[in-house]
């Protein structure tokens, strides 16, 4: 199934990374939706689950293997903050994985092409860019546009129903 048919009329939650989640009691809220979206953070420790869920099924994201989010002080931290492969990935049943780059952004071409087409190889999960014409669109407002607000018009560019 392509994205496009998994989103439609579906309810998505998107979850930043955002420390200010903590303590709100919105696991079991996020938990409810038909798909949780999340951007680049999607491994924490299971004690936050009350605040942040657990379900993963597309992650937003500029780095694979690299553990980059905003849970810097209550994550788990892998050693050397990266992964040491994909199974990460699967083992927390995460569906799909979108770059926050177009296929023909420089940024992607140039640096991050190769981890992003390791986890194509690497693994079982299919791996997207985001949309390249929706992509443009922002940066007219915005030079660079962050990995939220591409997941918000990425999301936005479906079917969704919520």
């Amino acid at each position: 199934m392509n994205i496009s048919e998994y989103l439609k009329g579906k309810r998505v939650c998107l979850v930043g990374p955002a420390e200010s989640a903590v303590g709100q009691n919105y696991g079991k809220i996020i938990e409810e939706y038909d798909i949780v979206a999340r951007i680049k953070s999607f491994d924490f420790d299971d004690s936050f689950v009350v605040d942040l869920g657990r379900r993963t099924d597309i992650l937003y994201t500029d780095r694979i293997l690299h553990k980059s989010d905003g849970y810097q002080n209550i994550g788990k931290k892998p050693a050397g903050r990266f992964y040491d492969n994909y199974k990460v990935f699967e083992d927390r049943g995460i569906k799909y994985v979108v770059c926050n780059f177009p296929e023909d952004h420089p940024v992607y071409t140039q640096r991050i092409k190769g981890d992003f087409d390791g986890l194509r190889t690497g693994s079982n999960i299919p791996v997207l860019n985001t949309n390249s014409s929706r992509f443009n669109k922002a940066k007219t407002v915005l030079s660079r546009p962050n990995a939220g607000l591409i997941a918000i018009i990425d999301l936005l560019g479906y079917e969704i129903s919520e």
